[in-house]
Formats: C-alpha cells, sequence, structure tokens
C-alpha cells in the first residue's frame, strides 16, 4: 500500500485503465453510429459500458479520497482543504479547460465533423453553455442543452470537480463513521426518490423537470458516498478485520464481475436510473478484492502495463 511515502494500492490503476477503456469503446461505438458507419453501439453490453466506466470512476473517486482525507486527518488532526484544492485545480483544470477550448473555439470552426443533431441546440445556446463550463458545470449544460457536440463527455468531470468541492469540508467538519455515511447515503437516495416520485406522477413534465431529472440522474454522488463507505470500512482496522473475510474471497469478487452486465438483462428498463447503486456496491467489492489480490490474479491486475496505462488514464 505505501510506495514512495505515499499512499498506493496496488491492482487500482488496472482498474481504473478497464473504466477508461470502456468509456472510450462505448464512445467509439457512439461516434460510429453518429457518422453512419458500421457500429454495435446498440449492443446492450456496448450501450452501457460508458455508463459502467464512469460509475466505476465515481466509486473510484469516493474510496481513494476519503481514505486519503481520512489519512491526513488522523495523521495531522485536520484536513488542508486548500491545499487539497490546489492538488485537484493543478491536475484537472488545465485538461478540462484545453478541452473546453477545443469544444468551443476549434472544432466548430470544421463542419464537416457536426453532429447533425446537437448543432442546432448548441449554437441556440452557445453562450450560457460557455458561461456554464467556464464555471465547470458542464453536468448542468448537459442536463439543459445536451451535449456540446465532441466534448459532451466532460459533464463526469464536473460531478467529479463537485464532490471535491463538498467532500474535503464533510470530513474536515464532521467525525466520517459508517453510520454517517449510510444517512448520508439515504439521505441523498431518499430526496432523489421523492422527485422521481414526483417526476413519474407528472402527466406531462415541463422542460425545467426534465432538465433537473437529468442532472440528477448524471450526479450520481450516491456512488461516490458508497465508495467513501469501502474507504471508511478499510481505514477503519478493528472494523476491517471483522468483515475482511466476508469481503474478500474469489466467489464473491466473482460474483461482482458477473453481477454487473448480468443486472442488464434482468432488470426492468424503468429501474436503469436506480440500479447504479447495486453497480457501485459490487464496485467497492471488486475494488476491496483487488487491494488484496494473491497469485495469479495480483499478476494479472498488477502488471507493469496495466499499471502505465492506468495512470495516463
Amino acid at each position: 500500500m505505501e510506495q514512495n511515502s505515499k499512499i498506493y494500492f496496488l491492482g487500482l490503476n488496472t482498474l481504473r485503465f478497464l473504466a477508461a477503456f470502456s468509456v472510450f469503446i462505448s464512445h467509439v461505438e457512439l461516434v460510429k453510429m453518429e457518422l453512419n458507419i458500421s457500429h454495435f453501439w446498440h449492443h446492450p453490453i456496448i450501450f452501457h459500458l460508458g455508463g459502467w466506466g464512469v460509475s466505476f470512476f465515481f466509486v473510484l473517486s469516493g474510496f481513494l479520497i476519503t481514505y486519503l482525507l481520512l489519512t491526513e486527518k488522523k495523521i495531522f488532526s485536520i484536513i488542508d482543504v486548500k491545499a487539497f484544492y490546489i492538488r485537484r485545480v493543478l491536475r484537472i483544470w488545465p485538461l478540462y479547460y484545453m478541452i473546453l477550448l477545443l469544444g468551443f473555439f476549434v472544432l466548430p470552426l470544421f463542419p464537416s465533423i457536426d453532429i447533425p443533431y446537437l448543432v442546432d441546440s448548441f449554437s441556440e445556446s452557445y453562450k450560457i453553455q460557455l458561461l456554464l463550463y467556464l464555471l465547470i458545470l458542464p453536468n448542468v449544460s448537459f442536463g439543459f442543452f445536451g451535449a456540446v457536440p465532441h466534448i459532451g463527455q466532460s459533464w463526469s468531470i464536473g460531478v467529479e470537480e463537485q464532490f471535491y468541492l463538498l467532500w474535503p469540508l464533510v470530513v474536515r467538519v464532521f467525525k466520517i463513521s459508517i453510520k454517517f455515511l449510510l444517512l448520508t447515503l439515504f439521505f441523498i437516495l431518499f430526496v432523489k426518490f421523492l422527485f422521481w416520485v414526483y417526476y413519474f406522477s407528472s402527466e406531462s413534465p415541463s422542460y425545467l423537470i426534465q432538465s433537473i431529472k437529468e442532472i440528477i440522474v448524471m450526479t450520481k454522488f450516491e456512488n461516490m458516498v458508497i465508495g467513501a463507505l469501502a474507504a471508511t470500512v478499510y481505514f477503519e482496522s478493528a472494523l476491517w478485520n471483522k468483515v475482511k473475510k466476508y469481503v474478500v474471497n474469489f466467489p464473491l469478487h466473482l460474483v461482482s464481475w458477473v453481477s454487473i452486465p448480468f443486472m442488464i438483462y434482468c432488470f426492468p428498463k424503468t429501474l436503469q436510473d436506480g440500479y447504479h447503486v447495486l453497480e457501485a456496491l459490487f464496485f467497492s467489492i471488486i475494488i476491496l478484492n483487488t487491494i488484496h489480490l494473491q497469485g495469479k490474479w495480483n499478476m494479472l491486475f498488477n502488471n507493469s502495463i496495466f499499471d502505465y496505462l492506468g495512470k495516463i488514464s
């Protein structure tokens, strides 16, 4: 776990690569479909790959950030929120704003790569979408106006940045415990459930309500809280020693991998905006098993190639 005086978990770079590769494959097939090239976009597995990858990233972010913050709080008795924000800004903002420049100022100069069904909406709402992107609210922009051509996938960066803005303050102010995190998770899901009931009981939801629904679907803070739960269980050594034998075992690890695509074929479409919660639980189990892999599984997840690909992901 410790490497060069930094917290390092074996195998997680491989998981990061697999998540990024899932998103890549899904988007390649989507672009092929948009350009009328032979594609597999409508295959259920390919269609959901991008969502799996993003969901996994959210859980992984919740796990890693929470573990780092808990460690800092334990060592120094306080969290340096300013330093945390600076690290996040230096890590994410340069690439994010480069993508913004490409999407708003460079790629529109090449009409040959326009995406027909997005062009009109983009041109009509160009200024307000640019403002929302500048404020790192691409998920809000997506919810109200649809995807910005070629950079619509940046909505997930907005969700992560909003989580990073709030979470260090939460960990600094509150005592992070399993009970606290479960209550936080319940609160998020309860608020979403109430909105769902209102939304589906409306005969003709307004544009505003439909847009809010899209934003709520994308803003999966619950995935990050589930990742934080896994991190807290692992961080509290006494608790971890009690539950490790139930969580870290090959059958459960295998079931967690298999159950994710299994849900696509078995869950009704009406629940598709909710089964990411189960996915997040399975992803957490996969994370905890991965950092304890032994033997051949260890070699598969901890080889230098996957580790490198994960780092650059």
